[in-house]
């Protein structure tokens, strides 16, 4: 929920309102936590654009 709020429920690249996923900023894979810090909105397109990479 805070996540979601804080991000304005767009997403982080393309401020899409659709399709939004959790994604995790510093990918869990490479040491991140699933902390909201750690968190941000990001519509499926650019989330899997993203891939497993530091964005």
């Amino acid at each position: 929920m805070y996540v979601w709020q804080r991000d304005g429920g767009v997403c982080q690249e393309c401020g899409s309102n659709r399709d939004l996923e959790y994604d995790h900023i510093i990918p869990v894979s490479m040491g991140g936590s699933n902390t909201e810090r750690n968190l941000q909105l990001l519509c499926e397109p650019c989330n899997r654009s993203k891939g497993a990479q530091l964005a």
